[in-house]
């Protein structure tokens, strides 16, 4: 298409290069295959992949689906809105919504068909809640990482904005699995421990989220958190025997954290800045790093000499380690693919003509707009993954939210909640598939299951368009005003397409048939 563009139809047709011509386009502009896609990865991404791969070895996976499960596991519908709440928790640091059904749902879709729920049932609220976790802070999978870079606003005020819709969301499922199994008598099991206990003994699994939560939303860069939140991970793995990580990170997080204290606040005060280029030298993030990689060394050949079992815990580590960059590759492989897409879309002219049609298709129509950009994520997303899909997307369709009158973050979260849709919208739907396996039911009945109590899914992108203050964009007063109503508008949109009001019809109606 970029070099024969000009046998095109009209409508999509562009003078068309060389193709030595669209290969430098390519691969030596900021457009192509080190592009966006590519610094994001290599800055961002993979840290907090390892992140995740660390947080789940550190033994807090099992506190997501513990303390869920002894607050409301023995209410109406327990089991399902354990699985609502452990996968919004999980999800927020795995990224995948693909994996966090398969993860989660191993433990809730069971326990969903124990307590009584129909597989096609138990095995489509998994996937339902599982893609919250795509854009619940702090992690948003990769898709915030993007919309920053994408949107040159800073991280912390993507996760801002993402904060309410994403918790919506899960109030939204939370809703319609409790009336779910209303209309079905299903309650769940007692825990043996309540959650105010398992808080007490299990409290350090959420430092992790809080101290990258605290510094992303302070200022500090998402690297520098990750990082933090890695060594974070490590101290807490130290919490129980069997999951004790090495902890060679974490003394190169601390002597870096450390020096970076010492030098603004004690070193420069004391000193003066006689001393101070000194101390910068000494100081600097290389031998800070060094300084740590030695301490460590130093802490493990100690240990060992004290009988200690370091062998475990460097096992630990290099497990931890292999899953993080084993994920971190399946990102990678579709990166430099995605960028020879965006490269020709850019080089073409595509981006600017795409939105010119969907414009003009749409009538100025912000409702249309919004229709076509969701078949056409969804399309997208039955071929590539999904943080594939909304980049995509979003540099072909943004630009067409923006002309008529949308806010740019908005926009993306159009877009990039949209491109969602592919992990549980029929027909290619591979995490409601997921959660059918799981639970051993029909494929297609779990799916399009998954697809009702997703519903918000398709709710949100309109709530961004038409209510600014959705998105945070407004005064204070229209902000909190846009909240409360959205929140009363989403308990009685989740009633309504849960169904229960039906039951008092349906009764009447077979009364009335029996008479």
């Amino acid at each position: 298409y970029a070099v024969y563009g000009h046998l095109a139809p009209d409508l999509f047709a562009h003078a068309g290069d060389t193709f030595p011509a669209v290969c430098t386009s390519i691969f030596y502009k900021s457009d192509g295959v080190f592009g966006i896609m590519a610094n994001v990865l290599a800055t961002y991404v993979i840290l907090f992949v390892l992140f995740g791969a660390f947080l789940e070895k550190s033994g807090a996976q099992r506190f997501f689906i513990d303390y869920p499960l002894a607050a409301v596991g023995h209410r109406i519908g327990g089991p399902a809105k354990v699985s609502v709440i452990a996968s919004g928790l999980f999800g927020s640091i795995s990224g995948s919504a693909i994996a966090n059904t398969v993860s989660t749902g191993a433990f809730t879709i069971p326990m969903m068909k124990k307590a009584g729920f129909r597989p096609h049932v138990a095995g489509g609220i998994e996937p339902a809640a599982s893609i919250s976790g795509m854009f619940m802070p702090p992690i948003m999978g990769a898709g915030g990482f993007i919309m920053a870079e994408l949107t040159g606003v800073p991280y912390s005020k993507i996760m801002l904005v993402a904060i309410f819709p994403a918790l919506m969301y899960v109030f939204s499922v939370f809703i319609m699995v409790h009336y779910e199994a209303k209309m079905h008598n299903i309650r769940g099991e007692k825990s043996e421990h309540s959650a105010t206990e398992i808080l007490k003994t299990q409290w350090p699994y959420t430092l992790p989220l809080i101290v990258i939560t605290i510094f992303m939303l302070t200022g500090y860069s998402p690297a520098y958190s990750a990082i933090l939140g890695l060594a974070t991970c490590i101290a807490v793995s130290h919490k129980t025997k069997d999951t004790r990580i090495d902890l060679t990170v974490f003394w190169i997080a601390a002597s870096l954290l450390i020096g970076q204290l010492l030098l603004p606040w004690i070193i420069k005060p004391i000193m003066g800045e006689a001393g101070n280029a000194f101390m910068e030298k000494i100081l600097s993030a290389r031998l800070l790093v060094l300084y740590g990689l030695v301490f460590s060394i130093i802490t493990i050949f100690y240990r060992r000499s004290r009988g200690k079992d370091v062998k475990a815990e460097l096992m630990y580590f290099v497990e931890a380690s292999r899953a993080g960059a084993e994920n971190s590759l399946k990102i990678g492989a579709t990166v430099g693919v995605i960028g020879i897409i965006i490269g020709v879309l850019t080089y073409s002219g595509l981006v600017l003509t795409f939105a010119d049609i969907v414009i003009e298709l749409a009538g100025g129509s912000l409702v249309l707009t919004i229709l076509f950009i969701a078949l056409a994520s969804l399309i997208l997303g039955m071929g590539v993954p999904v943080t594939a899909a909304y980049l995509i997307t979003a540099v072909v369709a943004v630009p067409a939210l923006i002309h008529l009158g949308v806010n740019e973050i908005a926009a993306h979260m159009i877009v990039y909640w949209l491109s969602q849709d592919s992990n549980i919208t029929p027909p290619v739907c591979i995490a409601a598939f997921a959660g059918a396996t799981i639970a051993k039911a029909n494929m297609w009945k779990t799916a399009f299951t998954s697809f009702k109590f997703a519903k918000f899914l398709y709710l949100g992108p309109f709530l961004f368009g038409y209510v600014p203050g959705f998105s945070l964009n407004g005064s204070a007063w229209d902000i909190i005003k846009a909240f409360v109503l959205i929140l009363f508008g989403t308990y009685a949109y989740s009633w309504i397409l849960s169904g229960i009001w039906l039951k008092p019809l349906k009764s009447k109606f077979s009364k009335a048939a029996a008479n």
